[in-house]
């Protein structure tokens, strides 16, 4: 018999390596973003001390293209400096490295916005509840129907957190199911508190001594107190604090 010869998994040559040239591009520096706090500084140094001693105040640890491409970008923070000045005192802004216009990053129109918050207020007040998914759900379909691509709109909780803001509105958890009757209430509470006074509480019998009642760790209320719960319950039972008991009624 012939004997068969085992072959081993092929293997591929990969593409070869380039060895001339630069593998990737150089980086120039550009998407490097500072805030708007740290522009204002860079623009009140340069006012007062110039371009060079500003960059090696503010930028010592940059050189060569690093350091050009900062000079450049200062020179473009001095042509805007009204916008940077508000932005940087505003304490609300003066972290932030970039500003938008609200609603430029919105996918959706804004009247179609509006009739999507419409639609969550009027399910709210139907007593529905309206959960994020829900909203999401919405919005894509309102999407699909203005004619905007499905994959550029996704309604992630990025956008979700803006709607929110946008329409004053906020995520509210089920805390009870509205209004009850209060005589009804009333009328509950009384039948249980009778219920638990028939089954609970009696009357200690004057020959039940104290020992007895120390060892068996019993409590003990007043008949006045006795009086009043059950006065509360609505039970068809007095209690004269004036009769011989032994000092109080026995819960059990």
């Amino acid at each position: 018999m012939e004997e068969t010869q085992q072959l081993g998994p092929l293997r591929f040559r990969a593409r070869p390596a380039l060895k001339t040239g630069p593998k990737k591009r150089p980086n120039k520096y550009h998407n490097v973003h500072v805030t708007y706090k740290m522009k204002q500084s860079v623009i009140d140094s340069f006012d007062e001390v110039g371009m060079a001693a500003t960059l090696a105040k503010h930028f010592p640890q940059l050189s060569g293209t690093r350091l050009n491409t900062t000079r450049k970008k200062v020179y473009g923070w001095l042509k805007h400096r009204a916008h940077i000045r508000v932005k940087a005192t505003n304490r609300r802004t003066y972290d932030h490295l970039c500003s938008r216009d609200l609603g430029m990053a919105t996918t959706l129109p804004r009247e179609y916005e509006e009739q999507l918050a419409r639609w969550v207020n009027s399910m709210r007040q139907d007593g529905d509840p309206v959960t994020p998914q829900m909203i999401q759900i919405m919005a894509l379909e309102t999407a699909i129907d203005t004619g905007l691509d499905e994959a550029s709109v996704t309604a992630s909780w990025q956008w979700l957190r803006g709607f929110k803001r946008r329409f004053k509105l906020s995520w509210r958890a089920l805390t009870r199911s509205g209004e009850g009757d209060c005589d009804a209430a009333l009328a509950k509470f009384s039948a249980r508190a009778a219920e638990l006074v028939r089954e609970h509480v009696q009357v200690a019998s004057p020959e039940a001594s104290n020992t007895e009642a120390i060892e068996s760790e019993e409590e003990f209320v007043s008949p006045k107190m006795m009086s009043d719960l059950v006065s509360i319950s609505g039970v068809d039972e007095t209690i004269d604090p004036t009769d011989d008991i032994d000092n109080s009624v026995q819960l059990l």
